[in-house]
């Protein structure tokens, strides 16, 4: 194969590499950006005292993530899904104790999980290498 070959298929590969990139990157931000404005309402309606409201957010939360876990396995740390997933479920399980304060803190945390996750996602130099 000459050296031009060589190259043009370098930078195919490079080229379907980053497209691929860019979609997974809008998608993952729409579903992490949907999961966070839930959060965001589960922290508001716990703030309100409206318990009732916040055990049918939480339950709306965990049923989102459960939806997109799967998909998310491809091309995301298990690691994080896993403490992820967890914190989503301990926030639920809170509610249905009644243990509002720790709800309240740990959808603080499932807020941080997933900036973090979205942040780790994104396509920069500093996270290639």
């Amino acid at each position: 194969m000459s050296n031009s070959m060589k190259i043009v298929m370098i930078l195919t590969s490079i080229a379907v590499i980053v497209a691929l990139n860019l979609l997974i990157g809008k998608y993952t931000d729409k579903i992490i950006d949907n999961i966070g404005v839930k959060v965001d309402n589960l922290k508001q309606s716990l703030a309100r005292k409206d318990f009732d409201k916040s055990k049918e957010i939480s339950k709306e939360i965990r049923e989102m993530w459960e939806n997109e876990t799967d998909k998310f396995g491809y091309f995301m740390d298990h690691e994080e899904l896993e403490k992820l997933t967890l914190k989503i479920m301990i926030v639920d399980e809170n509610l249905k104790n009644d243990d509002y304060e720790r709800a309240i803190e740990d959808s603080i945390e499932v807020k941080f999980l997933l900036e973090h996750i979205e942040e780790k996602l994104k396509l920069r130099l500093s996270n290639v290498f």
